[in-house]
Formats: structure tokens, sequence, C-alpha cells
């Protein structure tokens, strides 16, 4: 086969740019595939735009124009926020429902039987940086400059899914296939009526068992308590082994093996 020619239709007062056939036969309107698109705005978002292009065209071979990669990473940003406002939308439709009947009654019919339903949450510090006014005004080149207090505040995640969606790919390590995430930075409160309204979305409330696995800090314990009825909290492999190697370190004192 030879090279496919697709009439190309460009709007000189807006500067924009349309395909034709590509929209008649269902296919998306940007001129780059999902996958470059993908790659495109991680490296765009990792580092600037200019250094972007030339790393997709050392590692990848692909020649494209800072101009194209920062108008897919608009756009692929604009298709982002789309879909999060979309998802808060629902998820304040799940909320308003809580004005007719308590959170933790359900009425929903069992659909589907899930026998274990898995949610693992962990948190994150984010650094924030604000300036501090002062009387003293900033110095010229050499002196002192502004000042700043230094704090950090704590993102929670949670990351919803079940074994149906769990791939195993070799022998220790198996992947997800299908997961929800919700993230928020604040308070517990709020982030367990998140993960709540989640529960309800996903039908994870009809589940026999909600199996929770993290890192044991209170604040999930915290979350796991105001969930209540059916709850079991694990701890994750990685922090059993390293609570194991603490007791050991306790009760046998610190060895070198």
């Amino acid at each position: 086969m030879g090279p496919v020619e697709l009439t190309y239709q460009r709007c000189r007062p807006c500067g924009r740019g349309r395909a034709p056939a590509q929209e008649k036969i269902g296919m998306r309107e940007s001129d780059s595939t999902p996958g470059m698109e993908e790659v495109g705005t991680l490296m765009a978002t990792t580092v600037p735009h200019d250094p972007a292009v030339g790393l997709l065209e050392q590692m990848l071979g692909i020649e494209i124009s800072d101009k194209a990669s920062k108008s897919m990473t608009e756009r692929r940003g604009q298709k982002v926020l789309e879909q999060m406002i979309e998802q808060a939308q629902e998820l304040k439709d799940y909320q308003e429902r809580w004005g007719v009947r308590p959170p933790m009654e359900v009425a929903s019919p069992a659909e589907k039987v899930i026998e274990v339903a898995s949610l693992e949450m962990d948190g994150v510090i984010v650094p924030t940086r604000q300036e501090v006014e002062t009387e003293i005004p900033p110095s010229g080149r050499g002196g002192r400059g502004r000042r700043y207090h230094r704090e950090g505040r704590e993102v929670k995640n949670a990351v919803f899914y079940t074994a149906e969606a769990c791939a195993q790919e070799s022998e220790n390590r198996a992947c997800l296939l299908e997961k929800t995430t919700v993230s928020r930075l604040g308070e517990g409160l709020p982030f367990a009526l998140l993960v709540w309204t989640q529960i309800l979305k996903l039908g994870f409330d009809r589940a026999k068992l909600l199996v929770v696995g993290s890192r044991g800090s209170e604040w999930i314990r915290w979350v796991c308590t105001w969930l209540s009825r059916l709850v079991r909290l694990i701890l994750d492999l990685y922090h059993v082994k390293k609570r194991i190697w603490e007791v050991a370190a306790a009760a046998c004192g610190k060895r070198p093996h």
C-alpha cells in the first residue's frame, strides 16, 4: 500500500483546522494518534516544550514542532478537566441523596454479588511555600531576599478494585486491568465522604467483604472505623515486613544481620 492522503481544511480567521473525512467515519479530530499524544503530554509535562520535542526526536525518531507539542498537551489537559468536572458532578449527585437518608443506609438492589472488594489508601505530603511579608525590604544581589514559610499538607489517595480486575504478570507480580482512584487534599472527614461516595457508585456497599490495604496510619484506621460494617483493615506486605523488623529490633536489639 502507498501513502494515504487526507483532505485537511483550515480556517484562516481562527487558525484552526479539521479533517472532514476523519470526522465522517468517526475518527478523532486530532492529527496525532492517542499513543503519540500520551507520550508527548508526558514529555511536555515533565520538561518544557522545546526539550520535550528534542527528546521525542532523539528517543523515538519523531519530528514534531514545539507548537504541536503544546497544542496536544493543552487539548489533552482540557479533556482531563472536562472528565474531572463530569465526575465531580456525578459525585455531587450521590452526596445530595444523603439529605434523604443517612449515608450508611443502602437501599440499592443486589444487582451483582461481589465477594471481596479491595480498597487501598495512602497519603503523600505535598510541600507548600508561601511568601512571608517582612518589614525588611529585599536587598540587591548578594543580600537577603524574600522569606518563605514552608510546610506540607497531605494528599489522601484511595484505589478501588476487585479480584476479577487483577491479572498475573509473573510469579511475584500482578497488575490491575481496571481500577478507580480518588484523591483529596485536606482532612479525613471530607475524604471519608468521598470514599463512601465511590463505594456506592461502584456497588462495593453490596460486597460481602471490603479489604482495606494500607500502611496503618491513624487517619486510615479512622476512615475504616467510620465506614464500619464490612471493613477488614490489613497492612500491605512492605509495611508488614517493616513492622516485623521493628518488633525484632525492639525485642532483640539492633544487630548487623
